[in-house]
Formats: C-alpha cells, sequence, structure tokens
C-alpha cells in the first residue's frame, strides 16, 4: 500500500503551506512558476556556457569525437550526397541520434555550419531539460510543495556529466529535454484527465533521438494499459491520441529507415552490442556495472539515488511518479548492458542526473509530507515526543538533502574545472592527422586516396579520402561481421587494400590489423611525426603504391650511382608551368647492394646558364622507406613538389639529380633530361590547349579525355580555373556516359558497366548517370537474388560476387550491401547457427554448414 502523504487543515484556518497550495493551483501562480523556472534553468545554461568558454573558440575550440560524425553526415545530407560518410560512399546509418543529426542536416541547409550549431544546440537543449525537469516535479508533488521545483535547476545544473556532455555537441541536451518533457506531460494527463495528450508525440520524438528511446514510449503505453484502460475496462478518445501520436509517426519512420538503410537497426547497434553483453549482466566487476559506480561514487550521488527511490511514494499521485521507477532504472541498465563508455565525465550518465535529481526533490518532499502527516496525527500530550520526532524528521531530511546536494555539486564544479582544462577527444585536433593524411595522398597523386580509421569524428572530411572505419560505426561490412580474423583478412588485405592505415595500441589489436602478419607483407609504417601526438602514431602506407616488383627503366635518364643506388626513371610535370606554380617529381630508384647508409635527395632546379633557382631536400622516399631497409629485388619510387620561384625569369630549366650522406657530402650528381618552360603565356596556353582536346576528343575516346584531365588537375589555381576544371569533368563524365549507353543498346554489359563507374566517379551527383548507374547495378543485383534463392555453397558464393557488382556500379544501394554481407563467404553470418536466419533453404543450408 502507498502511504498517503498528503494534509489537511481547517478551512477557516488556512496555513503558510494552504496558501501555497491555493497559488500553485490558480493560473496566475502557474506562470509565475514557468516564469521563474524557466529563468532559473537559462541562467544555468549561462552558467553551463560561461564555466566551458574555454572550449567554445581559438585553439582549444571543443566538440566531442563522435560529434563529429553527425557533423558530417548532416553536411552530405544536406548537400545531396545522400546518407554517406564520405562522397560517393555507401549508404550507412552511422549514427544513433536521428533527430539531433536531421537538426544539423536543417542547420546546414540554412546555410550555418554544423560544427557551429552542435554546442549551442545542446547547450540550450540541457538547459530546457531542467525546465522540464521542474514541471515534472510541479505536475507530481501536491499544490503546497510545489515550489520545491525550483531547487531543482541549480542542482541538476551544476553536475559535472550534465555540463561537460551539454556542450560537447552531441544530442545528450536534446535527449534528456525530450525525455524530462514527455514524462512531464504524461504526469500532467495521469492527473488531468482533460489535459490535450501530447506526451506520445514527446516520447515518439524520445525514440528518435536515440534507439534505445523506443523503451520509454513502450513503458508509458503499458503503464497506460495496466493503470487505466484495463481496471477500467474502456480505452477513452485520450488514449487512442496518446498512442497513435507514438506509434503511428514511429512505425512510418522505422519504415522509411528500413527501406533507407535496409537493415533493422543503425550500424551503430551491431557494431556495439555483443552477445557477451547481456552475459556480463550477472558480473558486478564487468564494465558496465563498473561503470555505473564510478559515476555514482565520483558526483556523491548515493544519496540522491536514495531519495529519488522515493518519489513514487504517494497514495494521491503515484500514477503521475510511478512511471518514473522503471525509466530511471532503465536508464541505469542501459549503460550496464552497454559496457559503459570509454568517454570522460559519464556520457551515458547525463540523462540519468537530469531525470535523478528532480526524482530526488520528489522523494524528499514525499519524506517530509509522510512526516508531517504523521505529526498531524499524533495528537493528546503523552506523544509529544513522538511529535518532537517526527518535527526533528522533517528538518533532518531537508538539511541531509542540502547536505547530499553541496556534496553533489561540489564534486561536479571541480571535475568540471578539470575536464575544460583537459577535455575528452577533439573533433578540431582530430582534423590534424586528417589533414596529415591528405598531405600523404597527394604527394602519391591519389584522388581520392583511401584510408582504414579508428576516430571517425574529425578524419573523413578533413581528409577527403575513402573511409573504412575499424570503428565499425560507419562501415556496415565492419559493424556486422566486426573483428572476426577470416572478415578482416578478406575486406581489408585482399579486397580493400586501403591505401592508408591508422591502427595502433587496443583499436589495432582488437582490430585484427596491427598483429595481422599482412600488415608486416603489405605495409610499412610511417615515421613519428609530433604533431600527430603519442609515439607511435600507428600510421602505415601500402608498399605497392611506391614499391613495385618490376623495374621502370628510362636509358636516357638512368644513372648508377658510386655507392650502388641507381635512378632508373622519371620525369617532372607539368612540362610548361607560370611562376609559383608547384611542380611535380617522380623518380624511381634501385640499389644493386644492401645499403648501410640512409641516404637523402636533393633536387635542383637549374636556369639555362647552369645555376641554382630552387632546391628541395629530404631522405630518399618521402622518408617513407630509408634507403638502409631496401632490398636488391625492390624498385622504390619517390614523388617531390618544388614551387617555381615567383621571380624566376622566363625560359627553359632542367633538373639536377643529388645524393648525399647524413654528414650532408654530396656523393654524386645526375644531370636528368628532364626540361621545364617558365613561362606565364606559355602555361596559360597549355591550359587552353590542354581544355581544348578534352573537348575534342571526349566524344570518341573518353578515357584519352579523362588522361588529359588529370594533366589539367596540375593548372588549378584561381577559382575561375577551378570552376573550368568542374565544367570539363562533367562533359568527360556526359560523353562517358554516352558510350557508355552505346555499349548497353551493343548488348555489352561490362563495357556499359565500366564507362558508368567511371562516369559516375566524375559526377556522382548527376541525376542521369546516377538513374544509368542504378540500372547497370539492377542487372546483377536481380542474378545475385536468384542465386541466393537456390541456397547452396556455389550459389550463394556466386551471389556475394553479384552484390559485389552492384556496388561497385552504384555504392548507395543499402539493399546489394545487405544482401552482400548475408552471402559473403569470409563473413560471420554464412556461419554457425545465424546462418539459418538469412539462407531461403534452410536444407541445404545446413548440408552446407555439415
Amino acid at each position: 500500500m502507498f502511504i498517503d502523504m498528503t494534509n489537511t487543515t481547517s478551512a477557516e484556518n488556512p496555513t503558510h503551506a494552504d496558501l501555497l497550495g491555493q497559488w500553485a493551483e490558480s493560473r496566475r501562480g502557474f506562470a509565475l512558476f514557468a516564469v521563474l523556472l524557466l529563468v532559473l534553468s537559462l541562467a544555468m545554461g549561462v552558467s553551463m556556457d560561461q564555466r566551458t568558454a574555454r572550449l567554445k573558440s581559438g585553439k582549444d575550440r571543443y566538440l566531442v569525437e563522435d560529434a563529429g560524425i553527425s557533423a558530417v553526415f548532416a553536411k552530405y545530407i544536406a548537400s545531396g550526397e545522400g546518407f554517406v560518410y564520405f562522397p560517393d560512399g555507401e549508404t550507412v546509418e552511422g549514427y544513433s541520434n536521428p533527430l539531433w543529426t536531421f537538426m544539423l542536416v536543417a542547420a546546414a541547409k540554412a546555410g550555418v555550419s554544423p560544427y557551429d550549431v552542435a554546442r549551442p544546440f545542446g547547450l540550450w537543449s540541457m538547459a530546457l531539460a531542467l525546465f522540464f525537469g521542474g514541471l515534472l516535479i510541479w505536475w507530481t508533488l501536491p499544490p503546497p510543495m510545489r515550489w520545491l521545483a525550483l531547487l531543482a535547476p541549480p542542482i541538476a545544473g551544476q553536475s559535472g556529466t550534465v555540463v561537460c556532455w551539454a556542450i560537447s555537441g552531441l544530442e545528450n541536451g536534446l535527449y534528456a529535454m525530450l525525455l524530462l518533457a514527455a514524462l512531464a506531460f504524461f504526469a500532467r494527463e495521469r492527473g488531468n484527465e482533460n489535459a490535450t495528450p501530447v506526451s506520445g508525440f514527446f516520447f515518439f520524438l524520445v525514440a528518435i533521438t536515440r534507439p534505445e528511446g523506443m523503451l520509454y514510449g513502450g513503458m508509458a503505453g503499458l503503464f497506460v494499459l495496466a493503470t487505466e484502460c484495463v481496471p477500467r475496462r474502456r480505452i477513452t478518445r485520450r488514449h487512442v491520441i496518446f498512442g497513435a501520436s507514438f506509434l503511428a509517426p514511429l512505425i512510418a519512420y522505422q519504415l522509411w529507415r528500413y527501406w533507407v538503410f535496409a537493415w533493422p537497426f543503425p550500424n551503430t547497434y551491431y557494431a556495439k552490442i555483443a552477445a557477451e553483453n547481456a552475459e556480463s549482466l550477472s558480473n558486478l566487476r564487468s564494465r558496465g556495472w563498473r561503470y555505473i559506480f564510478k559515476y555514482l561514487e565520483a558526483y556523491k550521488l548515493h544519496g540522491v539515488l536514495i531519495a529519488a527511490a522515493l518519489a513514487p511514494l504517494s497514495r494521491r499521485y503515484w500514477r503521475q511518479s510511478l512511471l518514473l521507477w522503471p525509466v530511471l532504472g532503465f536508464l541505469l541498465f542501459f549503460p550496464i548492458y552497454a559496457q559503459g563508455d570509454w568517454m570522460k565525465e559519464w556520457r551515458f550518465a547525463s540523462t540519468i542526473t537530469a531525470l535523478m535529481v528532480p526524482m530526488a526533490v520528489i522523494g524528499v518532499a514525499r519524506f517530509m509530507s509522510m512526516a508531517a502527516w504523521v505529526t498531524g496525527k499524533i495528537t493528546g500530550p503523552e506523544w509529544r515526543h513522538a511529535r518532537h520526532v517526527a518535527s526533528a524528521a522533517i528538518l533532518a531530511s531537508a538539511l541531509g538533502f542540502v547536505a547530499i546536494n553541496v556534496g553533489h555539486v561540489a564534486a561536479g564544479s571541480k571535475r568540471v574545472r578539470e575536464y575544460v582544462k583537459d577535455p575528452e577527444v577533439n573533433t578540431f585536433k582530430l582534423r590534424k592527422r586528417g589533414y596529415y593524411f591528405r598531405e600523404q595522398a597527394d604527394r602519391l597523386d591519389l584522388r581520392p586516396g583511401s584510408l582504414l580509421e579508428i576516430d571517425m569524428g574529425g578524419i573523413g572530411e578533413a581528409s577527403g579520402m575513402v573511409i573504412y572505419d575499424i570503428g565499425r560505426l560507419c562501415d556496415v561490412p565492419y559493424g556486422i561481421n566486426r573483428w572476426d580474423r577470416r572478415f578482416v583478412n578478406d575486406y581489408i588485405y585482399r579486397t580493400k587494400k586501403p591505401d592508408f592505415m591508422h591502427a595502433r595500441r587496443g583499436w589495432g589489436k582488437r582490430g585484427q590489423i596491427t598483429h595481422n602478419p599482412f600488415l608486416k607483407r603489405d605495409y610499412i609504417e610511417l615515421p613519428f611525426v609530433r604533431r600527430l601526438g603519442k609515439k607511435p602514431n600507428g600510421n602505415y602506407v601500402r608498399r605497392d603504391l611506391f614499391i613495385h616488383d618490376e623495374a621502370r627503366v628510362d636509358p636516357d635518364a638512368r644513372h648508377d650511382f658510386e655507392n650502388g643506388l641507381s635512378l632508373l626513371s622519371g620525369k617532372v610535370f607539368p612540362k610548361v608551368a607560370a611562376p609559383k606554380q608547384q611542380l611535380r617529381i617522380e623518380t624511381h630508384w634501385s640499389t644493386a647492394v644492401e645499403q648501410g647508409t640512409d641516404w637523402n635527395v636533393r633536387y635542383l632546379l637549374l636556369d639555362g646558364e647552369g645555376r641554382e633557382v630552387k632546391r628541395v631536400e629530404r631522405p630518399l622516399v618521402m622518408r617513407w622507406y630509408p634507403t638502409s631497409k631496401w632490398r636488391t629485388d625492390e624498385y622504390p619510387m619517390d614523388y617531390a613538389k618544388m614551387t617555381v620561384p615567383r621571380d624566376a625569369p622566363e625560359g627553359e630549366y632542367a633538373l639536377r639529380v643529388e645524393l648525399f650522406g647524413p654528414d650532408s657530402e654530396t656523393v654524386e650528381a645526375a644531370e636528368t633530361p628532364w626540361r621545364v618552360r617558365v613561362s606565364t603565356e606559355g602555361a596559360m596556353q597549355a591550359k587552353t590547349d590542354l581544355a581544348a582536346r578534352i573537348r575534342r576528343v571526349k566524344d570518341t575516346s573518353p578515357d584519352g579525355a579523362k588522361a588529359l584531365l588529370d594533366e589539367l588537375w596540375y593548372y588549378r589555381k584561381s577559382g575561375a580555373e577551378k570552376q573550368e576544371y568542374r565544367r570539363l569533368e562533367g562533359e568527360v563524365a556526359d560523353a562517358m556516359l554516352a558510350t557508355a549507353k552505346t555499349a548497353w543498346e551493343k548488348g555489352d554489359e561490362a563495357t556499359a558497366a565500366d564507362f558508368a563507374v567511371k562516369a559516375r566517379k566524375l559526377a556522382h551527383l548527376n541525376d542521369e548517370i546516377v538513374a544509368f548507374a542504378k540500372k547497370m547495378a539492377k542487372l546483377p543485383f536481380d542474378r545475385g537474388r536468384a542465386l541466393m534463392a537456390k541456397g547452396d555453397k556455389a550459389s550463394l558464393d556466386a551471389a556475394f560476387g553479384e552484390f559485389t557488382e552492384a556496388l561497385r556500379r552504384y555504392p548507395r544501394w543499402s539493399w546489394a550491401r545487405r544482401y552482400a554481407e548475408q552471402t559473403r563467404p569470409s563473413g560471420v553470418i554464412r556461419r554457425g547457427e545465424r546462418e539459418l536466419l538469412f539462407v531461403r533453404n534452410p536444407e541445404t543450408a545446413a548440408a552446407d554448414k555439415s
């Protein structure tokens, strides 16, 4: 039985509590309270902003790494790329906060960078969460005690986890705001049957803010059924509105996202939730349990939690507050099941605190009401001491509440100060690594290169590369198959072969990357770079990008040095350059003997009289592969960039190559046949000639036009030149599309598909090209479905090849990826009992498995 914690007094002699209650029940009283509560909540928002002002701008500007993921998706969705992590990438639901991401999309559509609005969105959403927490208290307590709701914002707003994650750029503030709003309006609707049932829609918004959010709407629905519909044996209009406002948009949204992404859950679910998570629930030493225990200890919240547990104990107001128990219970359960989070200040706990503090206020009010009720019931002189004890209990509960919150606020303030000095992984600082890999790809003239990465927040957009996510969030194959070694060997080392990798410490080891023999065979670790942080950086480059198995010899350029090194061939481009234009130098080398010294190379630009006008020097092979490690059966390649001096006179220039050792003593110089003509007018004419040649040959030789387009790339400098380049790129793409259509009309599917892919890579946002790419992709997709229906191993292997081809032709076809993972020979879905979930013929599948 619940305890009745209300009090009654004589109407002729109203107490101060009665007057407060009467004022609270009036419209003017509620309006005054709402204004005061809003002012307090916004003041806490200002306080949170000021306490973390150092992280707003400048060199310390901060958004947590995961916030960058949502920002990248928002940018590409707004620009028409679709739900992709990089341009022309595969469709993937690599975010777990849809509503938050859609808000950033709206900002991007309005011309505001998602990075600029993420912090204020989160901050002021959290401030409004404090406001709705106060409303929850107001609609859950008896009228005389409702004014205690004004205590909640100053207490919750001082919590370190609330402050640190409000300004993180993630959805924490929005999630807390919507959940508390839903609970507040739900409490109001339980106490007033005439209230408009809007809580169902708020529960829907919670459901599309975080994947686990839909459970709260389910809890509310079951609560209404169990406490109102079943006992009264009727469903009223407001029940229908409540259920429809939650279920109708949620079902529509889930059907839409299933059609778009092809998977029942977001890719983040498959990436993060493992079967062993459920097994760890009974282990109090698991990461999840330790996560909660440390959170409660760090913020001194044990007393607050006990007070919060008292919140639903009321005979009169239990309908308004009983739902708070399961909601708080699941908020505590989720990080235990998900095995916590590695980030500072307990990311999953910000919403817990935002709800726990209002519940604690309600709980203390319940206890005080109970003590006051007991005091009123004890009459007569013989119960004088008992009344004193009850009065002391009221005072003790108030003082105890103050004491536990002083400890909580003090701990939170200290942790906020520490966090501001040393915040979590920063999106903006991670960009340094993205820019670094972009520089390395530019050295090899890769457009774009590909990269296996860990930290998606700041890397993808900064690198401008094709990204494979070892963290599994933004990569469907990785998310589904996780770190299965057989899958990693096939997907990374045999199929994708990323140009660069960043894999170090635990991520590299768990991801089957750093301890894999394929890494040593196929990749070389890049030198340590101090600006990228801790040593070692864990950066790798693929060997075959610059180390060849066959010699590339130009007899006119070959020069054998006395130390056993040989310059085999090379080139300098462009052939005609203007002052301040960049030259690219490519040289091929070999060694006749094993070298004991790490040699350096110096490239000298010489005028017509042999005088040096510019030099570039550094260790051979971009500092990546010292000559002391060279083998005699391999042929490394070196790239260098050199800018023509601003004051270089017009004329013909030659290139000299010199080798020198660690002591800078020149060993020998090689005079090369490579020449560059420096002429401003000549460079302009070269650009004009290239553009004319491209337009002349694009219809008859699209591949030749593409090669000329690659040459024109080096003349892109001004904005007008870049626009002209993009126009030519579109024209070449149209020519390739025309060639593809001609081949298709002749029945040559392979040629048509190849040219369609080339056209799409040049202009992947061109609607006509995209439509034809889809048409080409549907052919292998349909063949794959037919093979998949057979169910035997050979057919499934062939189906995987067809689905993979469909993705090559049109990467954004999410259903092709879905079926490719279901038929992947090295994938976990094809092994074990899970095979029966996907293969249409269980009997043949079981035979294959045996």
